[in-house]
């Protein structure tokens, strides 16, 4: 809906908004005027009402300049308040000098107000000179301040021949307080002329020059006034009190009009001064002044004037000649500039045909000069300046010229440095140049940051088709290792000693070495091509997304000054793998595992940094899928250790420097033995090299942990034959056998577990077969086919580790398990006054509910199993109902357990 036109006001109603208090304050001044020439005219009471009505005008004027100080600048704020105090004190001064003059019945000589009135002057000097001024240099600044004095010698000469010497005629100064005051006034009225001066000879443009010029006026009425009442004290036989008067209500009618002035809101708070003014004139009509005062002098004999004012003279020709021999040295100055002009108009031609770009930029970013060959670069021949160079630059490359202009050194002129940046012209293909950036902020010709725009745009196509030919992977056609690390090469000279880091993510798909063998080699490269264009639609072109590995891409990252700030363009590769990847029909789930390593942890090469990444990954990739991890210096040496490890697996194997105990499920209240369970040891403990856990660590999801589950199958098979063989009336034992992923997507693994069925003797039945959650998750549909297979061989399924902090209910919803185990975790944190015994009572529930036996694991304390057994829970494996044995003494173990059951 359109909104209608406001309408302006009556020119009436503007007119008396803008002027009201001056009319006011002009009323006041008229009632002054009929008063003092009607009732009052020669009244002995006549000074009263002229200091009466002056009051409120006055206090007018004060609460003008205060208001308006509340809304200019710091400085203007000052500067307005100062006047404000200045023209407070005079009404201060007249209310006391009005209350003795009714007291008193006649004209008091001198009291308390004299000391107010004194106080005018200097605050209103400080207010006049702390008005804000600007110069255009140090001359500028001199001629003002010469010409100031010019103005206030010249007037000073009057102050003197009007003001002081008729004072000392009469009496000796510094006699007495009264002395003292008659001096003050006159010397006083020399610091008016400066405020005068310093006014009018510097006058801004503007709303604010009409207050500066009635703010200067106002003081020249008053020192006209005192002037007048010097006159008149001189020559007691003139009455010219009226006049004298006449001038201070003028003077305070003007401070009104000046501090209404102020409100207008289009006064500029810190306004530039004009260089030629109307008051240009004023030091010259000080001069002839002054020099026509000492004429006028001489002329009516007052010699002894004469001689006071000669040194007057002299000080004003003193300040003149100095004046002028500034003068003299500007119009040289100015000729040495006209020269140079000339010579810049040559330079400036050359520039017009010059092939290379340069601009001109403020702090802000903001274009403020563009060279015509810029122009012709950019296609910019009728663009207003100034112009926000962000809209000429490719969006990715703002951030890095902000960065280059941040690494400049503050403070230091003519700080440069170089970066490739892409323009965009109106309506031309994309601009490639290289960029030198000079600071030249203080340099008071160019005043911003130069930029030499050099167009690379054709080398660089030719350079980047070679480069791509030669160094970029033919499948997907992104970079490779030696073109990636060339490029993190590059970022970490370009950011060199500056805060900013260069991070390297390695990034490797889970699942492909599974995909790759199980659909082949022509959807693993399928596969790579897809995430190659996902990471593609997630990364910038800048971010060297390159392949490095069968499966493993890199990413260079720069720019961020900590790793949080990475932490966004991380979640945007993670996003990548949100959804499923269509490959032959199949809407495949894959994810990554990411590593990641910066410089900000230490000054390596390029090759270390991706080095780095590499470990990193290796440990995120023990984490399970979909997982980053950022490199510690530590981790390389836990690196460097595993693979030592791994290396050594196959060899201790062969030495025996491992050994399998079996250990015991029992029954929680009878002990009674139901199944035994493998469990690896080191045959020498106190020579062992690593803790059992690091090889478990270690050996997860790699061909060393497949190999030593086969030894461990291989061995269990050895000593359960060995315990049927020798231990009679253990036909109701189970085998507890824990296979990991790998072992469920090995080819043959049915026919191979029917294969130690018979070689035993045993039945499927008291075969278990225990498998943890992720080992489903890795591959659902090839893990539950295995498992069907085995379900239907006859051997028994166990759910492991349920109930911990990474199961869900999602694997029971097949048929599979006969038996679940209890987390050990959800064991150990198993006490009397926990939630813990809700979250057990519901396992076992559930269990029940499905028809599975339920094993606790982790039973290593009395409380615990008492816990367990209170809860309902049948069975349970732990150091507090069984250790793990050797044959030799699991045979005695089982023969006694057995018979106390008999």
């Amino acid at each position: 809906m359109v909104q209608p036109a406001q309408r302006k006001p009556p020119d009436h109603q503007r007119f008396w908004s803008a002027h009201g208090y001056t009319l006011a304050a002009l009323a006041l001044a008229l009632i002054w005027l009929w008063l003092s020439l009607g009732p009052f005219y020669q009244h002995a009471m006549g000074g009263a009402p002229a200091s009466a009505l002056r009051v409120p005008i006055l206090l007018l004027a004060a609460g003008l300049f205060w208001r308006r100080s509340q809304l200019a600048s710091p400085r203007t704020r000052v500067s307005l308040r100062l006047i404000a105090a200045a023209i407070l004190a005079v009404v201060i001064g007249e209310v006391l000098w009005v209350n003795a003059f009714l007291g008193l019945g006649a004209n008091p000589a001198f009291g308390l107000w004299d000391g107010f009135f004194l106080v005018y002057f200097p605050l209103m000097m400080l207010g006049l000179l702390w008005l804000p001024r600007v110069f255009n240099s140090r001359a500028d600044a001199a001629k003002f301040v010469l010409d100031a004095l010019i103005v206030v010698v010249g007037g000073g000469m009057f102050v003197w021949h009007f003001g002081l010497a008729p004072f000392l005629a009469v009496s000796k100064p510094l006699r007495n307080l009264p002395d003292l005051i008659g001096w003050a006034y006159p010397i006083s009225d020399l610091l008016t002329l400066v405020g005068v001066a310093t006014v009018l000879l510097r006058l801004p443009v503007g709303a604010a020059r009409r207050s500066h010029i009635l703010l200067a006026l106002a003081l020249i009425a008053s020192l006209l006034g005192d002037l007048v009442w010097w006159i008149m004290g001189a020559q007691s036989d003139l009455r010219l009190d009226h006049l004298a008067h006449g001038f201070w209500y003028a003077q305070a009618v003007l401070l009104v009009a000046a501090g209404e002035s102020t409100m207008d809101r289009g006064a500029p708070v810190r306004a530039r001064s004009a260089l030629h003014t109307s008051f240009a004139a004023l030091p010259y009509l000080a001069l002839f002044a002054g020099y026509g005062l000492m004429t006028w002098a001489a002329l009516t004999g007052n010699l002894a004037s004469v001689r006071a004012l000669l040194v007057w003279a002299s000080a004003l020709t003193i300040a003149v000649v100095l004046r002028q021999a500034i003068a003299h040295r500007e119009n040289t100055l100015l000729l040495h500039e006209r020269e140079r002009r000339a010579s810049e108009s040559r330079i400036a031609k050359l520039i017009e045909n010059a092939a290379d770009g340069i601009l001109i930029l403020d702090s802000a970013m903001q274009i403020h000069y563009l060279s015509p060959s810029a122009k012709r670069l950019l296609n910019l021949q009728a663009q207003a300046l100034p112009l926000p160079i962000t809209t000429l630059l490719h969006p990715d490359d703002s951030d890095g010229l902000r960065l280059k202009l941040q690494q400049l050194q503050p403070g230091v002129s003519g700080s440069s440095g170089k970066l490739m940046l892409r323009f965009l012209p109106n309506e031309r293909p994309l601009l490639l140049a290289e960029v030198t950036v000079t600071d030249q902020r203080d340099d008071p010709e160019l005043a911003g940051i130069v930029l030499n725009l050099h167009d690379v745009t054709a080398h660089q196509q030719l350079e980047d088709q070679l480069r791509h030919d030669a160094l970029h992977d033919a499948l997907t056609g992104l970079p490779g290792r030696e073109l990636f690390l060339d490029r993190v090469a590059r970022s970490m000279n370009r950011l060199g000693q500056s805060s900013a880091q260069v991070a390297v993510a390695v990034l490797d798909i889970d699942q492909y070495r599974l995909i790759s063998d199980s659909l082949g080699h022509a959807s693993g490269d399928r596969l790579l091509q897809l995430v190659a264009e996902r990471l593609q639609g997630q990364t910038r072109s800048v971010d060297g997304l390159s392949r490095i590995s069968d499966s493993g891409f890199a990413i260079l990252l720069e720019g961020a000054v900590d790793d949080n700030r990475f932490q966004v363009r991380i979640e945007r590769l993670h996003a990548a793998f949100a959804h499923p990847i269509l490959l032959e029909e199949n809407a495949l789930p894959i994810t990554a595992s990411i590593g990641l390593a910066s410089t900000a942890r230490h000054a390596i090469s390029p090759a270390d940094l991706l080095r780095n990444a590499d470990t990193a990954l290796a440990l995120a990739k023990t984490q399970g899928g979909g997982q980053q991890q950022w490199f510690a210096p530590e981790q390389h040496q836990q690196v460097v250790e595993r693979l030592a490890l791994l290396a050594t697996i196959p060899q201790m194997i062969e030495q025996s420097q491992f050994t399998l105990h079996l250990q015991p499920v029992v029954g929680l209240v009878d002990g009674y033995p139901i199944a035994l369970r493998p469990r690896l040891r080191w045959r020498f403990p106190e020579t062992a090299p690593w803790p059992l856990a690091r090889v478990y660590e270690a050996t997860r999801n790699n061909d060393s942990g497949l190999q030593l589950g086969e030894w461990m199958l291989h061995q269990a098979q050895r000593e359960f034959s060995a315990i049927t063989r020798y231990q009679t009336g253990v036909s109701h034992l189970s085998l507890l056998i824990l296979l990991s992923g790998q072992h469920l997507r090995q080819p043959g693994l049915v026919g191979r577990v029917q294969e130690v069925l018979e070689r035993l003797g045993l039945a499927a039945v008291n075969l278990t077969i225990s498998i943890t959650e992720d080992s489903i998750t890795d591959d659902p549909k090839a893990a539950l086919a295995a498992l069907k297979n085995l379900r239907n061989l006859g051997v028994r399924l166990a759910l492991a580790k349920f109930g911990g902090r990474a199961s869900s209910l999602s694997s029971l919803h097949e048929n599979l398990f006969d038996t679940l185990l209890l987390s050990g975790q959800l064991v150990r944190s198993l006490t009397a006054d926990t939630r813990t015994m809700a979250l057990v009572r519901g396992v076992i529930a559930l269990g029940a509910g499905l028809g599975a036996r339920v094993i606790a694991t982790g039973v290593d304390t009395e409380q615990q199993r008492d816990l367990l057994a209170e809860l309902g829970c049948l069975y349970g494996i732990g150091d507090a109902l069984a250790a793990a044995m050797p044959v030799e003494h699991l045979l005695p173990w089982l023969g006694g357990r057995l018979a106390e059951n008999h």
